[in-house]
């Protein structure tokens, strides 16, 4: 027998899916976010296997607010009132306006330039839609009842979307694949006094903001103490504007051009002026040959997974990922850690926010909650990664440390003027700075507390300079950074060798590429370079090697 529905039961069920849809519709931006964690390319960035709490939340919220919604016409069609229907209606077409303009706002922090069509093609149906308003008012439901068919046809990407999310979590790597590489056995101890290297790069410290332009409330004592009795560099060349590919440029020794995360280990890079991609797992790298000449190393860093890459070429290692890497990882790790209902209310919030922001006419590119938790996330990384660091500087075992720290990119993490960790307030990219300077005191301070202070090298640097296109508008940024950078990413980065018992100041003005580093710091190592001024000679030897830096215009395919 055939199932038979009364017609009440049938608009039931009509006016059940059309909230649904429109639940779902509300949640437009948080779908594009789930749908940016799809690629396997991000299982580099994370630390584990991609988690479904946010998932589970946005179907939960989306849930939430189609029983809202489903609850209220009920009540609407219970009352009968026409001016409350009327009112009812235009509530409708406002809420299917809101994931329109959402995703239209979307779209224009997606590119650098404004995209006439798509903005136009969607102003169009804003138009429409809020032309329906206009005719409600005065009893015309021509472009409604489109509307809810529009609406109620929608229904039928969710199906999709939850089949694509599903075949991806099938397809997900096992969380072995996220396991660290075994560590290197240490070797024998190197004689006593023999020399040691700490090279210490710190993410997009800016040369020109820290030394020339440098504000004058800004004091670094530390840093001007560091510079005034080493070999510094005044043309240090960038190797890139990323992260992605300048730290694997610098630990290989060598310029690579592009980079593409494949998935939770292989980061495939392609050298400058060739087209083959290399495994960055298989290159030779500034670890592998201090092992070879009976050094031992360690790392601390952020940004890559640098354990799962090169752990076996280290007696110790550890890393940390970064949330930059795509707009949707802050939220899956903040929703990780705070489970569901948290992340249904974080999720609800957001909505509020965005709608303020429409309202408002904010910058569609400022998206300060997301920032917000990644700031807060980026704090609690610094801590750990300096922790490690300061403990593998202390230990005599450790010839050769690298230090990735996570500052003084942005966001400001630090508060100079209360020197404490309270980021609250106005803080901006010198707050940061300022963090930089503190922290070389403080790993100066643990090597003179453990004895190590007289025979290890300082090697300072970073991976790119102050980049104003990343950060215009966000937090940390300020009409002063605006002034004192012209919006113009600089290609000069610091370069500061302090050897051991140098009290001097040398400065090499001839321009090298900073990918020149790691062989700088194997040539302190092996005794070749032991004085201040034949790390000069070194220097200027080789300037104008690989000064053409095509990196900094090619982006990474995958990553910062």
């Amino acid at each position: 027998m055939a199932l038979s529905l009364s017609p009440a039961a049938r608009r039931q069920i009509t006016n059940g899916l059309t909230a649904f849809s429109l639940g779902t519709l509300c949640f437009i931006r948080r779908w594009y976010d789930l749908e940016n964690l799809l690629p396997r390319g991000l299982d580099y960035f994370r630390a584990a296997p991609g988690d479904l709490t946010l998932l589970i939340s946005t179907v939960v919220s989306a849930l939430l607010l189609a029983a809202v919604i489903y609850g209220a016409w009920y009540c609407v069609e219970r009352r009968g009132s026409r001016r409350l229907r009327t009112f009812a209606h235009i509530c409708f077409i406002l809420a299917l306006l809101y994931p329109i303009e959402s995703v239209r706002r979307y779209w224009n922090t997606l590119t650098d330039h404004f995209d006439y069509g798509s903005n136009i093609s969607l102003w169009v149906v804003e138009a429409i839609l809020a032309t329906g308003i206009v005719m409600l008012l005065f009893g015309n439901r021509r472009i409604l009842n489109p509307a809810r068919h529009v609406a109620l046809l929608l229904l039928l990407l969710f199906p999709a979307l939850m089949i694509d999310f599903v075949m991806n979590r099938l397809g997900a790597e096992q969380p072995e694949v996220y396991a660290d590489r075994p560590s290197a056995p240490p070797l024998p101890q190197r004689a006593t006094g023999a020399p040691r290297v700490i090279w210490m790069i710190f993410d997009e410290l800016d040369e020109h903001l820290a030394f020339d332009k440098r504000p004058a409330y800004l004091e670094l004592p530390e840093l001007d103490r560091l510079r005034g009795e080493s070999v510094f560099g005044t043309q240090a060349e960038e190797t890139s504007t990323f992260t992605a590919i300048a730290l694997p440029s610098l630990i290989a020794g060598r310029v690579f051009s592009n980079a593409q995360a494949l998935d939770a280990d292989t980061l495939e890079l392609i050298p400058r002026g060739q087209s083959q991609e290399v495994d960055w797992r298989n290159e030779p790298s500034v670890f592998s040959r201090a092992r070879a000449i009976g050094v031992n190393s360690a790392l601390s860093g952020w940004h890559h997974p640098y354990c799962r890459v090169l752990g076996d070429q280290l007696v110790d290692c550890f890393a940390v990922p970064s949330t930059h890497s795509s707009s949707g990882l802050a939220e899956e790790a903040l929703a990780s850690q705070t489970g569901v209902w948290a992340t249904v209310g974080w999720l609800y919030h957001w909505q509020l926010m965005s709608i303020r922001n429409i309202l408002l006419h904010h910058d569609p590119g400022t998206e300060n909650l997301r920032d917000i938790e990644t700031q807060r996330g980026q704090q609690k990384q610094y801590f750990e990664i300096r922790d490690h660091a300061y403990q593998y500087a202390a230990d005599p075992r450790v010839g050769l440390l690298l230090i990735h720290f996570p500052t003084p990119h942005l966001f400001p993490i630090y508060n100079r003027r209360e020197r404490n960790f309270h980021i609250t307030g106005s803080l901006d990219y010198f707050d940061n700075v300022a963090l930089v300077d503190r922290t070389v005191g403080e790993l100066r301070h643990a090597l003179e507390q453990a004895g190590l202070a007289d025979r290890t090298a300082l090697l300072l640097t970073a991976d790119h300079g102050l980049r104003p296109g990343a950060w215009i508008g966000r937090i940390g940024w300020t009409k002063e950074l605006d002034r004192l950078t012209g919006r113009r990413p600089p290609s000069v980065v610091p370069f500061i060798l302090k050897l051991p018992g140098q009290q001097e100041p040398i400065e090499v003005q001839t321009p090298f590429s900073n990918v020149v580093a790691g062989d700088l710091a194997l040539a302190v190592l092996n005794g070749q370079v032991s004085t201040a001024g034949q790390a000069a000679v070194w220097l200027n030897a080789h300037g104008n090697h690989d000064t053409e830096v095509q990196a900094a215009s090619a982006a990474p395919r995958s990553g910062e």
